[in-house]
């Protein structure tokens, strides 16, 4: 009895019985490609034949292939460098007997004779070899942005952002939103010190353990950026407006008007910006931080925003929002948090 092989380094069985059955077949009515023949041999360098065959109930298969193995792949190995193998008789009455549909579906029933197939003709001895096929490189439709597939009992259709794909799930009966491909990640430089503008505390922190205890509740927001005096100009500037939970009284940003100047809010030097649209939300509109969008959407039940890092880009989406009527004006079901200046 010949000892199976490690299933750790073996490929699966149903792709193993494929390899061993192409290997034992040159004169295949389809000939293999070399491509295809370097990766039987490659293959067959590190597993155990016998134990392979053995593995899909084929033993008698495995003691008759045991003397034979070392012509088997001199035949396939000559044929990878297009040479014509020598005969070889107990090679090719081998090949007669073997049933391709029998190593696919091991111990479906006896071995079925087959008629070989005519050997094709040798090259004429002065051609030149030819050149292995160029391997094809698959090409991918370039991903801008997510995509989403939208589903109802009409039928599915696909969104290319998220304030469709979530008007969709809320407005359409029995619709649901799945998002299928992400949007690309621009990777962020590390932040020097935070900003809690809402949270258990206000204020500027260094440290990353000590923020994530404050803003571990719910509707809390916070903001990384370069350097400390950063952090402390949009805190100081979100205060003046009456935008942080110790404010004495909580006031909500308006849209983003047309003398759009930049402030410390919206600049912050480790990201870039960005231009936040809500159709859903306190006052929708395009607005150019992240927390004057928070104030936006923060307990509003159903909000839906969506960040971009084009200006003009925001401004088109918002367009198309509002030209279908997407636009959904909802005050606060919870209210924010509240904390001692």
């Amino acid at each position: 009895m010949v000892s199976q092989s490690d299933s750790s380094v073996s490929p699966p069985p149903s792709t193993l019985a494929r390899i061993i059955a192409l290997l034992l077949r040159p004169q295949n009515p389809h000939p293999l490609s070399n491509a295809q023949l370097e990766a039987l041999i490659e293959a067959i360098s590190y597993t155990d034949h016998l134990a392979v065959i053995e593995l899909l109930g084929m033993a008698d298969l495995a003691r008759g292939l045991a003397p034979l193995m070392p012509r088997i792949m001199a035949a396939a190995k000559a044929q990878l460098q297009q040479t014509d193998p020598a005969d070889d008789d107990e090679i090719d009455t081998l090949i007669r007997h073997l049933d391709l549909a029998s190593l696919d579906s091991p111990g479906s029933g006896p071995v079925v004779p087959r008629t070989p197939a005519r050997r094709p003709a040798p090259p004429p001895p002065n051609s030149p070899p030819l050149a292995p096929p160029a391997p094809s490189t698959p090409t991918r439709a370039p991903s801008h942005g997510p995509v989403y597939r939208l589903s109802s009992p009409a039928g599915d259709r696909v969104a290319h952002n998220w304030l469709d794909a979530g008007h969709f799930s809320q407005s359409v009966p029995g619709g649901s939103a799945t998002r299928v491909v992400k949007s690309p990640k621009s990777r962020k430089p590390a932040a020097a010190a935070y900003c809690v503008f809402f949270g258990t505390r206000v204020g500027v922190f260094k440290d990353w353990a000590e923020v994530k205890l404050l803003v571990a509740a719910p509707r809390t927001y916070q903001c990384g950026y370069a350097s400390v005096e950063a952090a402390q100009q949009a805190l100081d500037y979100a205060r003046a407006q009456g935008w942080t939970a110790d404010s004495a009284v909580l006031k909500t940003p308006s849209p983003l008007p047309s003398s759009y100047r930049a402030n410390p809010l919206n600049a912050p030097p480790r990201t870039s910006r960005q231009w936040y649209v809500v159709t859903c939300g306190v006052n929708p509109g395009i607005y150019s931080s992240g927390l004057e969008c928070h104030l936006n959407v923060a307990g509003v039940r159903g909000a839906l925003h969506q960040s971009f890092s084009d200006q003009d880009k925001a401004e088109e989406v918002f367009a198309e929002q509002q030209n279908k009527g997407n636009l959904l004006s909802r005050a606060r079901s919870v209210t924010l948090e509240m904390v001692a200046a």
